[in-house]
């Protein structure tokens, strides 16, 4: 009977190859037995114990155990790590306490897989994970950070990681290292990290770096000047760094990276919503989502200076014009001219004593010496090629000969003393009024809006802005460039654009809004806000003594108006 059974037994390996016996059912001499003995259990761990009792002929290549927690068999093969007499196999991590495990030896040859016994034993616990390092243990939101240490547990779902109690996403991790992205937020400082291994967790800490401002320069100024934000971490937490005045968002011209994370900001006040009052503001940065507040406020001064307005009768558009330092302008119906002085803050009328020009809107007004040329402009549907000239000191219109040109809208601008008219069909003109001479130069590249048109001119340099672009003449090629671009919306209406230089910087008023236009960084910035916030059809301004007056001239609603001097002193 005994040969029979070793016969079968050996036909059955030849077939399987391999087979997966209990202690004892195999022949003594040729297959080895294994006994799984009692867990040895601590409060931090297990260690499983196994025994080879008998070795057998069969060469054996591997044994250990086989654990099974939560339903799964987990395999630990520890054949390069004991001796085979007596092995054993310490468990450190994934233990619940007061949960009962089961487990058993095996051992396998060449062609046998054989158990031991299964074996139960409750758990008290297991240890908690072991930081040993941390690399970097400090950085900015966004930096990769790696711990490395021991006892992180071998199931990857039961790995967590928390910082000051938000859970963040693992990105890799192991039984002995994890790693993950510090995610953006507001806290500066050291961040607890928290990490959790199935029951079991331990802290460390990382050091969260925040912006710091270090000096602001000049702390007074008025909006649309600019300060100088310095200070280091100022963007490495984020792609985008806002400097806050108070409530209001400033605009960042430039910025300079230097070493040692140093980085200096030129930033343009914003207006606050009463531009006519002095307003301290607290300076704040933002990158990312982390914010700091400099030490000491920001004292914005007041722009504008109220003067005696004039109420004018008609719903035209108004163009203002200085001489002998006073402002002009011109009744578009009786011809007369309002004229303003700054010293005794008063408006005059000047009635002309001859006769004047037929009635035509749109004309373009334009100084030369002590005379004011009316040049062409629009009566209903017809296009008028007059031009006239009014004289201050004899008060008299007097005709000169047909212009060459006609328009719908056109603005003017000077250049070495020398005047230049755009018109709404795109021609340039070069204009000698005094000896009636003309010269047709290039047309405008791009289309012009006969209402949103304005020029201005800044170190002898010519600018025209329409449909929300800005447009730089070269005199010397006779071509225009594209520029940078302010704000506009198609479609939004606006009654007029005025346009004036001051200090060196071309200003436009479209609507309430005073924009700035900065060539040395082709920027346009908020300056300010026109002061009343009424809503007026009609809008001019003239420049006396380098200071720009703003004022209102006509609505149907309002028979009050209001002027306005701009000031950056």
């Amino acid at each position: 009977m005994k040969y029979i059974l070793i016969i079968l037994l050996l036909i059955i390996s030849v077939v399987f190859n391999t087979s997966c016996v209990d202690d004892a059912e195999l022949p003594e001499k040729d297959y080895p037995f294994v006994e799984t003995k009692d867990a040895v259990v601590t409060s931090t761990n297990v260690t499983l114990v196994g025994k080879l009792t008998q070795k057998g002929r069969d060469k054996i290549i591997d044994y250990g155990f086989i654990f099974i927690n939560d339903s799964k068999e987990i395999k630990y093969s520890i054949y390069e790590t004991n001796e085979i007499d007596d092995f054993e196999k310490i468990i450190n991590t994934d233990l619940k306490k007061n949960t009962t495990y089961t487990y058993k030896a095996y051992i396998k040859t060449e062609k046998y897989l054989i158990l031991g016994k299964a074996v139960t034993f409750t758990a008290l616990g297991s240890e908690p994970p072991v930081v040993e390092n941390i690399n970097p243990n400090r950085g900015f939101d966004g930096t990769e950070v790696k711990i490395s240490g021991k006892y992180f547990g071998s199931e990857k779902d039961k790995r967590h990681i928390y910082i000051n109690d938000r859970e963040v996403n693992i990105t890799e991790s192991g039984e002995n290292y994890i790693s993950f992205t510090i995610p953006p937020s507001s806290f500066v400082g050291d961040a607890v990290i928290r990490i959790v291994a199935g029951e079991n967790e331990t802290n460390t800490t990382f050091t969260v770096i925040g912006p710091e401002i270090e000096s602001i320069t000049p702390l007074t100024g008025h909006a649309g000047s600019y300060i100088v934000v310095s200070g280091k971490n100022l963007t490495e937490n984020g792609d985008q760094t806002m400097i806050y005045f108070g409530s209001y968002l400033g605009l960042i011209l430039q910025k300079n990276i230097g070493a040692n994370a140093q980085t200096t900001f030129t930033v343009a006040i914003p207006p606050a919503d009463n531009v006519l009052s002095e307003v301290s503001s607290p300076i704040k940065l933002q990158n990312g989502e982390k914010i700091v507040e400099y030490k000491n406020t920001l004292l914005t001064k007041s722009s504008w200076k109220s003067h005696t307005s004039e109420y004018f009768g008609s719903d035209y558009k108004y163009d203002g014009f200085s001489y002998n330092n006073k402002g002009y302008v011109m009744e578009v119906e009786s011809m007369e001219f309002h004229e303003y002085n700054p010293v005794a803050d008063k408006w005059t009328t000047i009635k002309p004593i001859s006769n004047k020009p037929d009635f035509y809107y749109n004309s373009l007004l334009i100084p030369s010496g002590d005379k004011f040329y009316k040049v062409g402009g629009l009566n209903l549907l017809e296009l008028n090629d007059d031009l006239w000239y009014f004289k201050i000191s004899d008060k008299t219109w007097n005709k000169k000969n047909k212009l060459p040109f006609v328009f719908q809208s056109a603005k003017s601008f000077k250049l070495n003393n020398k005047t230049y008219i755009i018109t709404d069909r795109k021609e340039l003109w070069l204009c000698d009024f005094d000896n009636e001479k003309y010269s047709k130069l290039n047309n405008f590249p791009s289309d012009i809006d006969i209402f949103l048109l304005a020029t201005f001119v800044t170190d002898n340099t010519a600018y025209l802005t329409t449909y929300g672009k800005t447009w730089k003449y070269n005199i010397q090629s006779d071509t225009w460039s594209e520029m940078a671009s302010y704000p506009y919306t198609f479609g939004l209406y606006y009654s007029c654009m005025n346009a004036f230089t001051y200090k060196g910087n071309g200003y436009i008023q479209l609507g309430r809004n005073i924009y700035k236009y900065d060539s040395s960084y082709n920027y346009w910035v908020l300056a300010s806000y026109y002061p009343d916030s009424r809503a007026y059809d009609r809008e001019a301004t003239f420049t006396i003594n380098g200071r720009p007056y703003l004022f209102t001239t006509y609505d149907p609603f309002i028979t009050e108006t209001s002027m306005f001097e701009y000031h950056t002193e």
